[in-house]
């Protein structure tokens, strides 16, 4: 198993470098109402220009997981914030990435810019699960809205069409996001977390529904989703501070609970599991990631800025999701989730086979393997420090 690192070139050793999780300047969830309307607003078409590594400030570099024999420099420019969200195709042979703001893919020792805009800031890109669609998001360089957007690679991802010609690709929601969109398992859906709602479309953009976490009793607003590979049962991250998003620093009920897709509305049972909470000084939590089997959740929180509570959690943990229930007032709560000791995470990932869960240290970012069925590290590949993301 071969594990993508993002790394910085002739840094000292020990420096610390910052990828930012979003391009920094996300506008407030809970003032922004999302529009599943399809539109053609972005127009960049595709290039096949291929970024220029030698100029650039961060490289890719793939190395054996378990031993980090074979490392090799990929001719990858990434942009700092996309570090965190670089995302392989279900066949491992195609890299959606952010590269000087533009959407691209590297497919066969090429790569293609699939948006080429020139006033738009492109992140958070995410392949489908039968790697013909890449969900991505899209906001101008000006103040203004995050359009959740599409992607289509017709003939395979070696050669980049795109289903509307004369737009690239076709805007299906509005609505800043703090986290990725998510696909169902059946590639024909998408979820995304917007205006504190968690709201699901199919590819041309109809809505199919809206869930709110006020009614689903967890919280104020929905800020993250992750839709499990196998069913229909979505992880969301949520928060709670007086019925509204907090700013960071203000004490907030946090955590992750499981929701079901057509199972929550406005009568009706609501089914959902609470995972895990805690309340502390506002920071965004990160969504959990799903283990490829769908049984597990991963949850790696980084530390909190130093100015907020001590009672913030950080580490990694493995939950067992619980069954859904109706909820009734009291959420219910699923199997207590197992933390692995000695761990402060920086980025966390299972591998696709689910065998291993790669984990970059805060502080000097170190790579940590982890045998997921023992919880116990098998390798630490790789250079000591500085790596800024990683990618199975």
């Amino acid at each position: 198993m071969r594990l993508l690192r993002l790394l910085a070139p002739a840094v000292a050793l020990g420096a610390l470098l910052v990828a930012a999780c979003t391009d920094g300047t996300v506008e407030d969830p809970a003032t922004a109402t999302p529009s599943a309307s399809p539109t053609t607003t972005l127009t960049g078409q595709p290039a096949t220009t291929p970024p220029d590594a030698a100029t650039g400030p961060w490289f890719l570099t793939s190395t054996d997981a378990s031993s980090g024999a074979d490392a090799r420099r990929l001719p990858l420019e990434v942009d700092t914030f996309g570090a965190l969200f670089m995302d392989w195709n279900a066949e491992r042979d195609a890299l959606a990435y952010i590269s000087r703001g533009d959407l691209w893919v590297w497919h066969d020792g090429a790569s293609t810019n699939l948006t080429n805009t020139d006033d738009r800031l492109e992140g958070l890109p995410r392949w489908s699960p039968d790697g013909r669609w890449i969900a991505f998001a899209s906001r101008a360089f000006e103040e203004g809205e995050m359009p959740f957007a599409l992607v289509a690679p017709q003939g395979g991802p070696s050669v980049i069409e795109v289903a509307t010609p004369d737009a690239g690709y076709l805007v299906l929601a509005e609505g800043p996001l703090l986290s990725p969109p998510s696909w169902a398992p059946d590639s024909a859906r998408l979820a995304y977390a917007s205006g504190g709602e968690v709201f699901t479309v199919d590819r041309a953009g109809t809505p199919l529904s809206q869930h709110s976490a006020s009614k689903a009793g967890v919280g104020s607003a929905f800020v993250g989703v992750e839709w499990s590979p196998t069913t229909d049962v979505m992880a969301v991250t949520f928060v709670d501070a007086d019925g509204d998003i907090p700013v960071e620093g203000e004490p907030a009920l946090m955590g992750y609970a499981l929701i079901a897709e057509n199972a929550i509305s406005v009568s009706g049972d609501r089914g959902l599991s609470i995972v895990m909470d805690w309340t502390a000084g506002y920071a965004p939590p990160p969504s959990p990631q799903w283990s490829p089997d769908g049984a597990s959740l991963l949850i790696a929180i980084p530390p909190p800025p130093a100015s907020l509570s001590a009672d913030y959690p950080s580490g990694v943990w493995i939950a067992e999701p619980g069954p859904l229930t109706a909820f009734t007032g009291t959420a219910p709560r699923g199997p207590e989730p197992v933390q692995v000791g000695g761990l402060t995470p920086y980025q966390a990932m299972w591998s696709p086979d689910g065998r291993w869960i790669a984990v970059i240290e805060d502080g000097e970012r170190r790579i940590v393997i982890l045998d997921a069925a023992t919880l116990t590290v098998i390798a630490q590949p790789g250079p000591a420090a500085d790596v800024e993301g990683i990618a199975w």
